[in-house]
């Protein structure tokens, strides 16, 4: 990697949270380790950081007890009556309200030359660092291309290295816990592969004591990545050049030629192909989204394409955006309709280059073709419908302005110049005195919800008021983002109540128990349970 820049970084990162959406849902732990591009772990440059809890999201019972962490365990960290497992390298532990922790982490983030990274990292940890910015009013994507700063994800290299150069890694059986039986797979029969960082880490020899401890995992994250980087340079170069926008359409020109001659499929590694199909697609590409920049839509071959020509744009659009489970009660399939973005780290592979793995993952050549000849020969009435199905693209109407990052638009210069005007406030001490110029705007409800958060001490009686509703009406009605509410959570509770638990795991819910009984009786919320 000699020809990254000499103050290039990585920055591995993992958080752990309270609830498993990012958008509405809270963090409750940070961990970042920094290396050079060699992968040597740099010293005092690692963090640890715990966020404290609001009053205004009830946090996950099934979260809690694979984390181990509650709001009152973060509580015991910052007295400093409890102490997290340590790692093998030292960091410096903090716990920090919402605000200091989001500005603590960007700062991590945004300094020059750094990729940021984790262990599927893109699609949850990296939507939660956006969220926790837009939340907080710092700009949600800078840190992800300013000053020469890029993120990749350990999970899709993992992905990659099981697909194209498997000898790299050992690669443990899937075993869920729900039937303590090896995942088999449905046409070969053969044990299907873990591509958990636990499994993975424990199976490749990595000391990982303390799995779905940021920290802890954040060192299996870079255990894992060296190995392959080590066994085959050349391979992980390839696989990290794709980070780079620019790099990767420039390959994917190369591999898919648009002039004089015609398209052609290609291989695409991603874990929305299921394990039941080697995370593997034969995708070919069909066109550009109408409405999203840096997107191709593609179609997998292995998968029936007729209904592409029987299906009208409803119907299409019902089957490539209807939960899983409400296309099983219906009966209904799936299409292989995909996306690929070029600035998501996706992993591609030309198809004539890697033409044995048709026969390594029993892809049967008769059905891809014979998918391919209905698709080329049907292309622009094929395309006609798909631009009519991806315009019409749901997109929920958010009725909570910390929501609207995807939702709301951008926010204008006025408006950016206010968030700056707001920083320089809280900067300096004196938030007491700040007051928002701008009325016409999300900016007011946001900045108000910043404040209730994080510096409750400096709301005015009326402020209280209004946060205490606002509270209570985000507790009980989940179209205010909270993944839970009241109700949900005792459903999701009696659930965990109800399996064969340690009396450790106890403990965590009974202080999640505890922590919600505080809730109701502080703000007089009363409930059926």
């Amino acid at each position: 990697m000699s020809d990254l820049h000499p103050d290039f970084t990585f920055l591995f990162m993992d958080y752990e949270t309270f609830n498993s959406t990012p958008r509405g849902g809270r963090a409750s732990q940070f961990a970042g380790i920094r290396t050079d591009s060699e992968l040597n772990i740099l010293p005092h440059r690692a963090v640890n950081l715990f966020c404290e809890q609001s009053p205004d999201n009830i946090p996950s019972p099934i979260a809690a007890l694979i984390t181990g962490i509650t709001p009152q365990k973060i509580k015991r960290i910052k007295a400093g009556l409890e102490h997290p497992p340590k790692g093998h390298i030292e960091a410096h532990i903090e716990v920090l309200n919402e605000y200091e922790f989001t500005k603590r982490i960007l700062g991590e983030m945004k300094v020059p030359h750094t990729c940021t990274l984790g262990y599927n990292s893109i699609r949850f940890d990296d939507e939660f660092t956006r969220n926790l910015a837009f939340r907080n009013l710092f700009d949600p994507y800078e840190r992800e291309y300013a000053n020469y700063n890029s993120r990749f994800d350990v999970y899709h290299l993992v992905l990659a290295t099981y697909v194209l150069r498997p000898h790299l890694l050992t690669f443990p059986n899937a075993k869920p816990k729900e039937t303590g039986e090896i995942d088999l797979h449905p046409r070969t029969g053969q044990p299907m592969p873990s591509f958990k960082l636990e499994d993975l880490s424990k199976a490749n020899g990595a000391t990982h004591a303390n799995a779905h401890d940021a920290f802890s995992d954040v060192e299996a994250t870079i255990f894992i990545m060296k190995k392959i980087k080590d066994g085959d340079p050349a391979f992980f170069e390839f696989v990290f050049s794709l980070r780079d926008k620019s790099v990767f359409v420039s390959y994917l020109n190369k591999i898919i030629p648009s002039v004089g001659q015609a398209k052609k499929p290609i291989f695409h590694i991603s874990s929305n192909y299921g394990k039941e199909n080697d995370v593997l697609g034969v995708v070919y590409p069909i066109m550009e989204h109408p409405t999203q920049a840096n997107t191709k839509i593609y179609y997998d071959l292995r998968k029936e394409a007729k209904p592409l020509l029987e299906l009208d744009a409803k119907a299409i659009h019902e089957r490539l955006f209807s939960r899983a489970d409400e296309l099983k009660n219906k009966g209904l399939q799936r299409l292989g309709l995909t996306t690929i973005k070029a600035n998501q780290c996706e992993v591609i592979a030309d198809l004539n280059e890697n033409g044995s793995l048709l026969d390594t993952f029993s892809i049967d050549k008769k059905t891809l073709r014979d998918n391919l000849d209905l698709i080329r020969n049907n292309e622009a009435a094929i395309k006609e419908k798909l631009n009519a199905v991806y315009r019409n693209e749901a997109e929920s109407v958010e009725q909570d302005s910390d929501l609207t990052i995807y939702s709301g638009g951008f926010f204008s210069k006025q408006e950016k110049d206010e968030m700056t005007r707001f920083h320089g406030f809280v900067d300096h001490g004196n938030l007491s005195e700040y007051d928002c110029s701008i009325t016409l705007s999300r900016l007011p409800e946001m900045i108000f919800k910043i404040k209730a958060r994080n510096f409750p001490e400096i709301l005015s009686f009326e402020e209280k008021s209004r946060w205490t509703s606002y509270i209570k009406q985000r507790l009980t009605d989940a179209s205010l983002g909270a993944q839970i509410t009241f109700t949900t959570y005792s459903s999701e509770m009696a659930g965990q109540r109800n399996k064969d638990l340690a009396p450790i795991q106890h403990m965590v819910l009974d202080e999640l128990d505890e922590y919600i009984a505080g809730l109701k009786n502080d703000y007089a919320i009363e409930t059926d349970n």
